[in-house]
């Protein structure tokens, strides 16, 4: 594969991921009159962007420029997220199966399930998430225009 094929699918999957990025927390539906975003939100986010980045990985995964090699920025970056994240699948899953089962309101809920270690783990998680999103929005730019 060239270098310019290689380029336009590290383009195409930076443009693939940004949406998801970028997106809005708002699962699961909260109860009426609670604002969010809710602890449960912002871990079923998490989820959902290694979830994503994950399928476009893969979708890419015989671009030269997606290989998680240190020499491929999108690549390893890509292959370190998805580690970190990966990670984090399964408390993310306990936390949505408990969260389908509460019987407390929203934070006597967040106060049971999420101590504070737990938040922290889940704001490293969405820096790393913004970090991720920066850079793709850089793959997005054409490098030669002004910006």
């Amino acid at each position: 594969m060239d270098s310019g094929d290689a380029r336009a699918d590290a383009t195409a999957a930076a443009t693939a991921l940004l949406p998801t990025l970028r997106a809005d927390v708002d699962a699961p539906v909260l109860p009426p009159g609670v604002t969010g975003p809710a602890w449960i939100q912002r871990s079923v986010r998490i989820a959902h962007i290694h979830t994503t980045t994950g399928t476009v990985a893969h979708h890419y995964r015989h671009s030269d420029e997606l290989d998680g090699h240190p020499a491929q920025p999108l690549g390893y970056a890509l292959a370190a997220v998805m580690s970190v994240l990966r990670d984090f699948d399964r408390t993310a899953d306990e936390l949505e199966s408990l969260w389908d089962r509460r019987t407390t309101g929203v934070a006597a809920w967040e106060r049971a399930h999420l101590p504070t270690a737990v938040r922290e783990h889940i704001i490293a998680l969405e820096e790393l998430a913004r970090a991720l999103c920066t850079l793709c929005f850089d793959m997005t730019l054409d490098p030669h225009e002004p910006h």
